[in-house]
């Protein structure tokens, strides 16, 4: 008995400096200031992703935002990447930012210990239009998510312009056509989704999503909202029941576009650098009863 509480104490200690590793804000260094993707490989690990304004390059950070190493994969490209998810072994690379919606070179790229081992190119099957008009405009890519041999592709629309229909897809990787399905959609109000991540048991899915707009037509103001998405059916991650979370709203635009689940209570999410505000990344406590 002795030894058991023993454990017992120990287990729940490791699982507080687990915790306590991530602060509740953290500044990213410059070399991640357009982050638009994250996948956390241990509490003290996490690969960044930055979108096309770098090369193919993947950056290791610590928990407490220092950059560790960085590793460009000269075998691909980065026309525009967009999301980063994880099986627990590889690394799944999303080159498929589409903000003219019309690109039809979209491809994933699946990493292991930084070697190329697989290209996932595919078209969305149900884009017939290449130049649709803005409030159509809703092929984007920005977010991908992992469970189950399966990817999860979630597409946004134009900010303000656009009708904020945003469509999940998912491709089966243990299927060797590598077919994409049109899964469901949704339309969320006022925001874009723009991140994406299932937990460890592949039953709950966190969304991040965010829109600004200018107030009195020249003053900045920016609201960022993460989902924590349960009662998901057959894979239909938009027919779930929704909690949201506010982040912010700022007055100064903070624009995050990455998310990953940090434990089952805490998520971990990060936003690009803007003209006022730095890179960053924040740890967002999951609380409180899911509601439909």
């Amino acid at each position: 008995m002795r030894f058991l509480t023993i454990f017992i104490l120990l287990s729940c200690s490791v699982n507080l400096l687990a915790q306590v590793d991530f602060k509740r804000r953290t500044k990213l260094p410059n070399k991640v200031n357009e982050v638009s993707g994250l996948s956390i490989h241990s509490k003290d690990s996490i690969i960044m992703i930055n979108d096309s304004g770098d090369t193919p390059t993947l950056y290791t950070l610590n928990s407490k935002g220092e950059l560790l190493h960085s590793q460009t994969i000269s075998s691909i490209q980065n026309k525009d990447w967009e999301a980063l998810a994880s099986d627990g072994k590889d690394l799944f690379v999303a080159d498929f930012g589409n903000n003219c919606n019309c690109r039809k070179d979209l491809i994933i790229y699946r990493l292991r210990d930084n070697v190329l081992i697989d290209s996932i190119p595919f078209e969305l099957p149900d884009q017939k239009n290449f130049k649709p008009n803005k409030q159509w405009m809703n092929f984007d890519l920005e977010a991908l998510a992992y469970t189950e041999e399966t990817l999860h592709l979630f597409s946004k629309n134009k900010v303000q312009k656009g009708n904020y229909y945003s469509k999940h897809y998912t491709i089966d990787l243990s299927d060797s056509s590598r077919n994409i399905v049109l899964q469901d959609s949704i339309i969320i109000p006022d925001l874009v989704v723009t991140g994406a991540a299932f937990n460890q048991a592949g039953t709950e899915c966190l969304l991040i999503a965010y829109n600004f707009k200018r107030v009195l037509g020249f003053i900045p103001f920016s609201t960022t909202q993460l989902f924590h998405v349960s009662n998901i059916q057959s894979g239909k991650v938009y027919q779930g029941d929704f909690k949201p979370y506010r982040i912010g709203p700022f007055f100064l635009i903070g624009q995050y576009e990455s998310v990953d689940w940090i434990d089952e209570k805490h998520a971990l999410i990060a936003s690009e650098r803007t003209a006022f505000i730095g890179p960053r990344m924040k740890k967002i406590k999951l609380k409180g009863k899911k509601v439909p």
